[in-house]
């Protein structure tokens, strides 16, 4: 019976040493095993670590940046429409027969 018992505990050691990764949480502590595993866990914290502010501003930089490039494609899109239609309505409605 005490073999086994030193047997568990010989297995409960080698396992606890061997599943520790770099996504542990820093303000509990908390071994999450994964990235997606720690971002859940510190979505449970309403004050962020200065680690997690760091992440989030790069994020919303990221999303930031994002945003500013579609916002510049429409618009180049757009100038190139009115530019299309401004010289389309030109060729119907030269400007010399207006004044």
């Amino acid at each position: 019976m005490e073999q086994l018992v030193q047997k568990r505990a010989k297995q409960k050691e080698s396992i606890s040493s061997s599943t520790a990764t770099e996504f542990v949480c820093s303000t509990c502590s908390r071994d999450c095993h994964s990235r997606i595993g720690l971002h859940s866990h510190t979505r449970k914290f309403y004050t962020c670590t200065p680690l997690c502010s760091y992440r989030l501003s790069r994020q919303k930089e990221a999303d930031l940046v994002v945003v500013v490039i579609v916002v510049v494609v429409v618009v180049v899109v757009v100038v190139i429409v009115v530019d299309v239609v401004v010289k389309k309505l030109l060729v119907l409605f030269p400007l010399t027969t207006i004044l």
